[in-house]
């Protein structure tokens, strides 16, 4: 098998947020009530069986090279409740990680400094976190 780097290049932006790396930022950053990450199942099971486990599995495992149709995007987008547009456009990503960092400040959290590790800081503020990521 081939490896092939995700890492961003100077190639054109749309390159650079591959949708493997897209649907890695969700998997990390949008966590369950308790904190943590989904497992496959969850998410095909947010689906409604429509996007399975195995299926997701294939996606990842093809890497930065994974194009999966547009139904199939969709379908990810409303399971981790993302605009549907994060999947194709750069803004709609970097306005993901916006959102996210400016909850963790609103919420006057210290000491994240990966979006993972913010993510993880605001679920742990249930009273806070659907008011946070939502403004």
């Amino acid at each position: 098998m081939t490896q092939v780097s995700d890492a961003p290049t100077l190639q054109s932006a749309a390159a650079r947020w591959t949708f493997y790396r897209r649907l890695g930022l969700l998997l990390r950053t949008r966590l369950d009530a308790e904190g943590a990450t989904r497992s496959l199942a969850e998410i095909a099971a947010r689906t409604r069986g429509r996007v399975s486990a195995h299926e997701l599995a294939e996606l990842l495992a093809q890497g930065p090279l994974a194009q999966p149709d547009a139904v199939t995007c969709i379908l990810l987008a409303q399971a981790f409740d993302v605009d549907p547009d994060f999947f194709v456009t750069d803004e709609a990503v970097h306005a993901y990680i916006r959102a996210l960092r400016e909850a963790y400040r609103r919420l006057e959290l210290k000491g994240a400094t990966s979006l993972q590790a913010q993510a993880l800081a605001i679920a742990a503020r249930p009273e806070a976190r659907e008011e946070a990521l939502t403004r």
